[in-house]
Parts: C-alpha cells; structure tokens; sequence
C-alpha cells in the first residue's frame, strides 16, 4: 500500500463541488460519479495514459417473452487506477481506496473488475450502443480543463479540497510526462533514444515537439537552456518536471526527471517562458 495518502486526505473530496456550465446546467462533480463516470475516466485516461477500470456485476432477470432467465451485465463504476499502487484509484472525487468505491457501488455479489483494453472496450461499445452517454457539446473540452486545473493546480491559497489536488498532481505531472515519452518514441520508432549518436544534435526539436505536446494539453512549459562540459542542451521543464528526449547524449538513461534531480547533471540552468511554439 502506498503510504502518501492516509484517510484524511481522502476525506477531503468527499463534499459536492462545483466544476463547470453545460448547456444551462451547473456541473458538480456528482454528475462524474453517478452516471457519467465513465466519461471521466476516459478522459482522465486519454490525457495521462492511466488504465480504465470499470466495476461490472451481472443481475438476473426474467424475460416474459422467452420464458427463461437471463443474466444482464451493468457498468457500476468506471474509474482510472493509480500508476504506481493498484489498491488506489482515480475518479471525479480524487484519489480513493479501491475497496470503498467497492462497498459505494456494488452490493459485493457478482462483481468483476475490468483491466486493460477490457474497461475501454465496454465502455466505448456501449456508447456506440447508446446504452452510455457519449460527450455533450464542449463538454470534453469544459472536462478536460477541470482535470488538468483541479489535479494540476496553480500556485494559490488552496481550500482543503485544493491541498488534496497537490497531492494528485505529485505523480499525475510524471505521469503525464511519461505518456508525452510514450507518444513520441511511437512517432519516431526509427530512432533509438537510448543511443547519443542518433539524437545528437536534435535536443532543440524534441523540446519544441514537447512543448507543443503540453501545449496541447494547456500546460505552461519553459525552455532549459543548460550547459555540461562545454556543450549547451535544451529540454523542457513544467511544474516540477524535466522531460529530456536527448538524455543519452550525457550518458542519463531516462527521460523525466524531478527538476531538483536533472540539475545534478549539469553545471547551469536558465529558463526561458515560451508562449508561441512553431515547429
């Protein structure tokens, strides 16, 4: 179990909060646990890469038509889990303890969770099916701002329900940056990022192409301008986060970094505020 979190912080996401308007009604966060929290979970997943997982169990019915019995499969409650301990989720609430969003939405008779591509799955068909609400009119981009400014939050006086987000933000900023990572290896699989000689030279262009990706995501980034031995490299810091695409060019076998830890390797470091990214 990971011991960051103890029950108090998870107290603190417990009270109804206001996140956004949509088509003239006020959005709580209620509205992402009782009957949409799958949308919440796709979401959640797409921008950070976390595993879907969705809490299914099956109910018997009888069909008069048939004159039989059946069993039918329902969607209790669609969630991400956390990336580094599995008894932890993620959901509109904040982070919470797998077992209470067990005892919240299922009765404990024949439930099943599903992992991997299985949780995406269902809850993609059934919303080809219409048997889930697919996103409404702006509002995946109304949602996606409420995840990355609740769960990424600014630097400001913090409510306690604020002072949680901090917590979450503490590995959602790594895991966000690690999906970035993700993405681009996929993009250039010609290039193999562990080799200095094949990224030699383009430390400039992956932190461009980062920035963009952050951008993308309305996430302020700055540009690092650092020296060692002699030769000047470029990567992209945000939060507390360093992502260097280029790493291998100093013999640094990753690619994020907390910020205090990337400037062990280097001499100096200036930052540079991008506000318009070209490629």
């Amino acid at each position: 179990m990971n011991n960051d979190f103890d029950d108090e912080d998870f107290k603190t996401l417990e009270l109804e909060h206001f996140l956004f308007n949509l088509n003239n009604n006020k959005i709580t966060n209620m509205y992402y646990l009782h009957g949409n929290c799958h949308l919440f979970a796709l979401l959640y997943s797409e921008i950070t890469g976390a595993e879907i997982g969705c809490l299914v169990s099956e109910s018997e019915h009888y069909s008069e038509f048939e004159k039989s019995y059946f069993n039918e499969l329902y969607l209790d409650h669609a969630f991400c889990f956390h990336p580094t301990d599995n008894n932890l989720i993620i959901d509109a609430k904040g982070i919470r303890y797998l077992s209470q969003v067990e005892a919240e939405y299922t009765s404990g008779f024949n439930e099943e969770i599903l992992r991997n591509s299985q949780g995406e799955n269902l809850i993609k068909s059934w919303i080809k099916e219409k048997k889930l609400n697919d996103f409404e009119t702006n509002e995946k981009e109304l949602l996606k701002q409420y995840i990355l400014n609740f769960f990424i939050p600014n630097n400001y006086d913090k409510t306690p329900e604020e002072m949680q987000s901090q917590k979450i933000s503490e590995f959602l900023n790594k895991k966000i940056a690690q999906n970035i990572v993700q993405e681009i290896k996929k993009e250039f699989q010609n290039i193999d990022f562990d080799n200095p000689e094949q990224t030699r030279g383009q430390c400039s262009y992956f932190n461009i192409l980062v920035m963009k990706k952050l951008n993308g995501l309305n996430i302020q980034s700055k540009s690092i301008l650092s020296k060692n031995n002699n030769n000047f490299h470029n990567a992209t810091l945000f939060s507390n986060i360093v992502i260097d695409m280029t790493a291998s060019q100093f013999g640094i076998k990753k690619f994020v970094f907390e910020h205090k830890e990337y400037l062990k390797h280097f001499e100096s470091v200036s930052h540079t505020l991008s506000k318009k990214l070209k490629i």
